[in-house]
C-alpha cells in the first residue's frame, strides 16, 4: 500500500515535470515572437482545438448553416472568447443562378442578434448563418439594351427585401419609380452589387435599414421619401441625389453625404423634422430650392466654399437653426432662403453676396443685428420683415434698391447705420413702405 502511494507520487511528479517543460517551451516561443504583430498569448490550434505547444483545448463554437451543423471553429479563452467571423458563402451578387442571398451570421437560432467583432463565447456556443430566398420570379421588370429595370413586385413584399443582381439572367441596372411604393411590410432592404440607379421606395415607412452597394450612382426622385430609417449613409459612388429623395423621412436624425455628390436637387430633405446636423459635401455648387424646408430639428449646417448659390426656401422654417455662416463663395441668397428660422440668432453674410432675395430672412425673430456687406446691390421685398428682435442693421452704400416691406414690422429696430451720405440714401430706389410698421428708428449716415 505504501509502495503504491509512493508510485503515485512519482507519477504525479513526472507529469508535473512534463507540464513544466511544455510551459517553458510555450514561454520561449512567445518570447521569441514578442516583436511580431501577434499578441503575446497567440497560439496555433489544429482542427480539434489542441494547441501546438501542448496547451489545453480551446472553446468550441459550432457553426450552423440552414439549420444544420456544418463545422466547428475554436477560440482561445485567453483571447476573451472571441473568434474571427467565418467567410460568408457565395451570395446572389456574384452568382446569377442562385436564388438565395447570404444575410449574415447570428448568435441565436431566431436570427435576432447579429455576430459582431465584440461577440464573446462560452463553451459549446453556436453561431448561425442565415440565407434569404429571393424569389426573383416575383419581381416585375422591363428590359432595355439587355439590362433589367425592376418595376414592381407581385403580392405582398417580404419583410427583408433583396433586390437581386440578376433576373432571368438579365443584369439588373435600376429600381424604377414607384416599384415598391407604400409597401409597409418591408423592414430591411439589401441591394445587390451591379445596380446603378435607385428609386421606388416612396411611402415604405417601415424600412429601418438599407444596404446600398458602391455601384449605385444616383438616388432618384422620391427614392426613399417617407421611409422610416433613423440614419442613412450614402455610398461614395453616388454623384446625384434627385428631388424629394428623402423628403418626409421624419425619423431620420443623421445622414452622411459623401464628397462624391455634386448635385442635390430641390426638396431632397424636405420635412426631415428630426435631422439635427448636416455637412454639405465639398463638391456641391448650389443648395437646391427647399432642400431642407421644414427641417425643424436642424441646429447646425456646414456650407462648403464650393457653394455659389443658396436656393429659394433652402432652409425655410428650420426653427431650430441657431447660427449659420455663409461662405464667401456664395453670390446669391434666394427668396425665402431662411424664412421663419425663429431660432436664428446670428448670420454672417460674406462680401461675395450681391443679392438678398425676397422674404430671405422674414420672421427670423431671434436676429438682433445684421451687417449687410459692401457687395450687396439689392435687398428684396420682405427680406427682413417681422424680425422683431432686430435692434440694429448696417447697410452699405453699394445698395441700389430696397424692396417693399424689407424691414417692415421690425418693431425694435432703433438704428440703421448707412455707410453713405444722406444724398446717397435718398437716391436708393426703395418702396414707400420699405419700413412699414417699424417705428422710432434713426438713420445714421456715414457710419
Amino acid at each position: 500500500m505504501k509502495t503504491n502511494k509512493l508510485l503515485s507520487i512519482l507519477i504525479l511528479s513526472l507529469l508535473c515535470a512534463v507540464c513544466c517543460l511544455f510551459t517553458t517551451a510555450c514561454k520561449d516561443e512567445n518570447t521569441t515572437n514578442s516583436n511580431s504583430s501577434q499578441p503575446e498569448h497567440f497560439h496555433s490550434y489544429n482542427r480539434y482545438g489542441i494547441c501546438s505547444c501542448g496547451s489545453t483545448r480551446e472553446i468550441e463554437v459550432k457553426v450552423y448553416i440552414d439549420g444544420y451543423h456544418k463545422e466547428s471553429v475554436y477560440t482561445d479563452e485567453k483571447c476573451d472568447y472571441k473568434i474571427n467571423t467565418p467567410e460568408k458563402p457565395e451570395d446572389i451578387s456574384t452568382n446569377p443562378n442562385s436564388e438565395k442571398y447570404f444575410y449574415g451570421w447570428f448568435v441565436d437560432s431566431n436570427y435576432q442578434t447579429p455576430l459582431t467583432d465584440n461577440t464573446t463565447f462560452k463553451q459549446s456556443s453556436k453561431i448561425y448563418g442565415k440565407w434569404i430566398t429571393v424569389y426573383s420570379n416575383l419581381f416585375k421588370y422591363t428590359v432595355a439594351y439587355g439590362k433589367a429595370t425592376i418595376t414592381g413586385y407581385t403580392g405582398g413584399a417580404p419583410t427583408v427585401l433583396v433586390i437581386p443582381a440578376y433576373i432571368n439572367s438579365f443584369p439588373v441596372k435600376a429600381v424604377g419609380v414607384d416599384a415598391f411604393k407604400d409597401q409597409t411590410t418591408i423592414r430591411n432592404v439589401i441591394v445587390c452589387d451591379g445596380i446603378e440607379s435607385l428609386s421606388g421606395f416612396n411611402g415604405c415607412n417601415s424600412i429601418t435599414n438599407i444596404v446600398i452597394p458602391k455601384t449605385v450612382k444616383t438616388l432618384n426622385s422620391y427614392c426613399f421619401a417617407n421611409c422610416g430609417f433613423e440614419s442613412f449613409e450614402i455610398p461614395n459612388s453616388v454623384t446625384r441625389v434627385y428631388s424629394y429623395a428623402f423628403s418626409g423621412c421624419r425619423r431620420l436624425t443623421n445622414i452622411a453625404i459623401p464628397n462624391s455628390v455634386t448635385e442635390i436637387q430641390g426638396s431632397a430633405f424636405k420635412y426631415c423634422t428630426r435631422l439635427t446636423s448636416v455637412t454639405i459635401p465639398s463638391g456641391l455648387k448650389w443648395l437646391g430650392n427647399s432642400m431642407f424646408y421644414g427641417c425643424s430639428g436642424l441646429t447646425s449646417v456646414t456650407i462648403p466654399d464650393s457653394v455659389t448659390s443658396i436656393g429659394d426656401s433652402a432652409f425655410c422654417d428650420c426653427i431650430g437653426l441657431t447660427s449659420v455662416t455663409i461662405p464667401n463663395s456664395v453670390t446669391s441668397i434666394g427668396s425665402y432662403a431662411f424664412y421663419g428660422c425663429s431660432g436664428l440668432t446670428s448670420v454672417t453674410i460674406p462680401d461675395s453676396v450681391t443679392n438678398i432675395g425676397d422674404w430671405a430672412f422674414c420672421d427670423c425673430i431671434g436676429l438682433t443685428s445684421v451687417t449687410i456687406p459692401n457687395s450687396v446691390t439689392s435687398i428684396g421685398s420682405y427680406a427682413f420683415y417681422g424680425c422683431s428682435g432686430l435692434t440694429s442693421v448696417t447697410i452699405p452704400d453699394s445698395v441700389e434698391s430696397i424692396g417693399g416691406y424689407a424691414f417692415g414690422s421690425c418693431k425694435n429696430l432703433k438704428n440703421i447705420y448707412y455707410k453713405g451720405t444722406e444724398e446717397q440714401w435718398a437716391a436708393i430706389e426703395k418702396s414707400r413702405d420699405w419700413a412699414i410698421y417699424t417705428y422710432n428708428y434713426t438713420i445714421i449716415y456715414n457710419a
